[in-house]
């Protein structure tokens, strides 16, 4: 199984139309899966914007299951995870605690995607 990583940007109004990156995002999807993968996993922040679009194109290619990282434990998107929810699994970082010591919560959200895929 591989995992893949989708860090996208979250101002949705920069994005242009959401159909239109929808559309590139399902064609790059279905590149993964003519390359042979039936099975992968899709790690994302699940913010509002392209997270969230490359979320519902991976869920209809039917590419596997998608894992979530949230950068704080009270992220208002936790409500998307669980069975028949966007992401099926989610793991949510201390960002209050971080931003404490004087770290970007979301710069180890990103990393913790990128690195495990």
């Amino acid at each position: 199984m591989i995992q893949i990583a989708f860090a996208g940007h979250n101002r949705p109004g920069d994005l242009g139309p959401p159909r239109l990156v929808a559309r590139a995002l399902a064609a790059a999807f279905q590149m993964i899966r003519e390359a042979g993968v039936d099975e992968a996993l899709l790690l994302t922040g699940l913010a509002v914007g392209a997270d969230r679009l490359a979320a519902k194109a991976w869920r209809d290619a039917g590419l596997g299951q998608i894992h979530a990282v949230f950068p704080y434990l009270d992220d208002p998107a936790r409500v998307d995870v669980g069975p028949g929810r966007l992401a099926a699994t989610a793991t949510w970082l201390d960002g209050e605690a971080a931003e404490a010591q004087g770290r970007n919560p979301h710069l180890k959200q990103c990393r913790m995607v990128v690195e495990s895929a």
